[in-house]
């Protein structure tokens, strides 16, 4: 048996971008915001430290983002490494994540090691659960000027297409906590035209198929705009995604109960 929790998916608005211009640092080349920081609709908070850096040279050349205001997380408490960095909307609004400029930092700086994979993790705004995507990097500190080194990730679904509450940035890398510095730059989301949540399907009918697939079908929701698609849980965790009102959940065990 798996759950059926519905999640109202209309079209996006228009995108719009977190570059962090909008952070005054008072004439100097980088501020350090300490453990939280505002920026384009955000709320940042880390267990590090979060520097908003515009001269290169602050770091040895290697932390901004072609001359432009970055943010680069470093340690906390003598620690020389990143912390986690999560961003959220005031009031807990939803939004939905499309791109992210991520890079190795910083350079020539052998107090911060630099990390050398990313992981983003979404918590839903609707449902239990939370979405996750690696990012590995390519060993490129980045460089400031034109041939900075950042990789834009397009985060693709789920990231994309689910509402999310929060996303976390954990970093790994050679630090003695087992992470790295990290810079972050023009975050590209989106959030839903559509505040107004669905109603719960009903009158969902569970068949199994063989011992490995069961398929599900139920009663369509109503929403003041429209609904775009829906998504089953299985024990807590997303097991796909569907546009009509009916889902084959495969890959079960055998005589194995699910919730």
């Amino acid at each position: 048996m798996a759950a059926l929790l519905l999640l109202g998916m209309p079209s996006a608005a228009q995108p719009l971008i977190v570059n962090f211009e909008d952070v005054a640092l008072g004439g100097a080349g980088f501020l350090d915001a300490g453990s939280s920081m505002s920026s384009g609709g955000f709320d940042f908070q880390s267990a590090g430290t979060i520097y908003v850096i515009l001269d290169p040279g602050i770091c040895s050349g290697g932390c901004a983002d072609s001359g432009d205001q970055t943010v680069v997380m470093l340690g906390s408490d003598g620690s020389p490494a990143g912390g986690p960095l999560t961003l959220s909307r005031p009031g807990g609004q939803a939004f939905l994540l499309h791109q992210i400029d991520l890079a190795e930092g910083i350079a020539s700086n052998g107090s911060f090691p630099p990390a050398t994979s990313l992981t983003l993790t979404g918590t839903l705004a609707v449902g239990p659960g939370t979405v996750e995507k690696p990012f590995f990097l390519n060993g490129i500190i980045d460089a400031a000027g034109p041939a900075d080194d950042f990789e834009t990730f397009f985060t693709s679904p789920p990231f994309s297409t689910s509402e999310l509450a929060s996303i976390t940035i954990t970093s790994v890398g050679d630090s003695p906590a087992g992470d790295g510095a990290f810079p972050v730059d023009n975050i590209i989301w989106s959030q839903s035209a559509d505040q107004e949540a669905p109603t719960v399907p009903t009158g969902l009918i569970a068949t199994p198929i063989s011992e490995t697939q069961i398929d599900l079908n139920w009663s369509p929701s109503v929403d003041n705009v429209a609904v775009a698609q829906y998504q089953v849980f299985r024990d807590g965790v997303p097991a796909g995604a569907s546009a009509t009102t009916s889902f084959s959940d495969v890959g079960l065990i055998a005589s194995t109960q699910y919730s």
